[in-house]
């Protein structure tokens, strides 16, 4: 099994949705700046969507928000 823990913030803020029987789920896109600075001088971010299913989606739509 393959892990990847990822720091960044949320573009907006999750929600739960009700899928068929009692599952849930959310999703959500995840802003991770990058170490260094592009010609221009400026900091570039990359956008990663991630779906995340059952108690760990209720745990995340409760704690966690936008930015």
């Amino acid at each position: 099994m393959n892990q990847v823990g990822l720091v960044g913030r949320l573009t907006k803020d999750p929600v739960l949705r009700q899928v068929s029987g009692n599952r849930v789920q959310t999703h959500f896109s995840l802003a991770i700046s990058r170490n260094y600075k592009n010609s221009r001088g400026e900091v570039e971010a990359d956008f990663i969507l991630c779906t995340v299913w059952g108690k760990l989606a209720e745990h995340i739509v409760k704690y966690c928000g936008k930015g």
